[in-house]
């Protein structure tokens, strides 16, 4: 709930922020005639408290970016919509969430993305007390607050301004901004190795990655203690899950069968509400019976194990990173998981076995409770990722010495806008059968074309960790 709406960030939405993909060439935002006397600092501020101007709710709401009227979402009572109806639509077509400061067109009928708005910004700093933070344009070579540090290194600092900086953003009660200590730090580095490591992090501009040689060597040496880790559906492919776009055999492409409005709507919670049987046809191929973790997932295992890993940050909901032994800390599922469900009425937890069960029978699982339709505990279209997701990614891409971006085509938002959340000098590695995003755009950028499983035993082969990743297997 903290990226602006920009080209390579994350895209919050209406109410949450959800897994979706912003329209980049909007042309109404560029043309409101905007009024600066509406959004004086002082006006901001007021703002965040505010109710909507027709019903008094405090929830979901959005603020006209031409005359800073108030109003509720479309999730809540819709009167937002309800004022861009009534008004000159042209010049009251943009708003911004109050939320999660995301921009919707009503024109356009989409989240929008914009390349400068100053008044975006100042939205930001009001809400966050920082300007937007671009990875492209950070000049600041610090390495990291307290947060970045290992255990030893720091004290509860990092993490209590942390939890500060989101109870003010989030309106979240202390409990619910809790941070643990497993959550925020890494475990220590080796005696023998950190001043090394301390070393080699004090300079990133030194450090060159020009070819899987030059990483292996870097992952060899321990230079890296904070790996942040994406990845997608190419990783899981070598477990017979399929993954969405690839041409011909990507999941997207192979649902004529069903009748669907659109290629994603199998994934659009409202549409699941209506009809949940085209999702429960392929929920039958995310979910086999008994997958086993790649060569890819162990590798990430072993990252876990020698102290490297900060954080995977998975779009997969197979959950193959715990199987391969992630330690749960290490994962952000963000997407959610097939490994449990709830009924979307009266929200009762369902077993999963009998889920699982329902699937492979070819049948729609209902909730013994109320017969309602019971939903897998993974994020739809439409809904909201996991307030998780926001409180550690926030200090995981500042923190980030190495991105490992796998299997992914960088597409689906928010986690697709990380990459540009690192700092300049980090190194960023894409290990994908494709380009994806903007990776290759900065000098420290690094492109590792081809099957994500045969370039990942390469690189395990030249780092000598083949063995301990086999023993893994047994």
């Amino acid at each position: 709930m903290w990226f602006l709406m920009l080209p390579g960030q994350a895209y919050p939405v209406d109410g949450g922020v959800f897994a979706v993909e912003p329209k980049y060439d909007c042309e109404h935002i560029n043309h409101l005639t905007i009024d600066e006397s509406l959004f004086s600092d002082e006006k901001l501020s007021g703002y965040f408290s505010s109710h909507c101007e027709k019903c008094e709710e405090e929830r979901e709401n959005w603020v006209c970016l031409s005359c800073a009227r108030i109003m509720c979402s479309r999730y809540v009572n819709g009167h937002m919509k309800e004022h861009f109806m009534e008004s000159d639509q042209q010049q009251h077509s943009v708003a911004i969430s109050l939320l999660d400061l995301s921009l919707w067109c009503f024109i356009c009928d989409s989240y929008v993305a914009t390349l400068e708005n100053s008044l975006v910004d100042r939205f930001h700093r009001i809400k966050f007390g920082e300007s937007v933070p671009v990875g492209s344009n950070n000049n600041n070579n610090n390495e990291a607050g307290p947060s970045c540090l290992h255990r030893e290194d720091s004290d509860d600092s990092g993490d209590q301004a942390l939890i500060e900086r989101l109870q003010t953003a989030f309106h979240l009660e202390e409990d619910q901004a809790d941070i643990s200590p497993s959550e925020s730090h890494l475990p220590p580095a080796s005696s023998s190795a950190k001043s090394d490591i301390m070393s080699q992090r004090n300079d990133k501009k030194s450090l060159q990655l020009d070819s899987i040689e030059s990483l292996a060597s870097a992952l060899k040496q321990g230079i890296f203690s904070n790996i942040v880790v994406l990845i997608g559906a190419g990783i899981s492919t070598a477990a017979g899950i399929p993954d969405f776009r690839t041409p011909k055999t990507g999941l997207y492409d192979n649902l004529d069968k069903y009748s669907l409005p659109h290629p994603t709507a199998v994934f659009d919670i409202e549409f699941f509400r209506r009809n949940p049987q085209p999702f429960y046809k392929v929920a039958k191929e995310l979910m086999p019976i008994s997958p086993e973790p790649t060569f890819a997932h162990r590798f990430l295992s072993v990252l876990n194990e020698k102290g490297m890993l900060r954080r995977i940050y998975s779009q997969n909901v197979d959950g193959l990173e715990l199987a391969a032994g992630v330690a749960p800390s290490r994962l952000v599922q963000a997407h959610g998981s097939m490994a449990s469900a709830h009924c979307i009425d009266c929200h009762a937890e369902i077993a999963i076995d009998k889920v699982k069960q329902a699937i492979q029978n070819d049948q729609i699982p209902v909730c013994e409770n109320c017969t309602g339709v019971v939903k897998p505990d993974i994020v739809f279209f439409g809904e909201g990722l996991k307030e998780r997701f926001f409180t550690l990614s926030i200090d995981d891409l500042r923190c980030a010495d190495l991105l490992l971006i796998i299997g992914t085509s960088l597409v689906v938002m928010p986690v697709a806008s990380l990459p540009a959340m690192v700092h300049d000098q980090v190194p960023r590695v894409l290990i994908n059968m494709e380009p994806s995003g903007d990776i290759g755009t900065r000098p420290n950028d690094l492109l590792l074309l081809g099957d994500c499983q045969e370039t990942i035993k390469r690189l395990a082969s030249l780092c000598g960790w083949q063995d301990e990743i086999q023993r893994q297997k047994l």
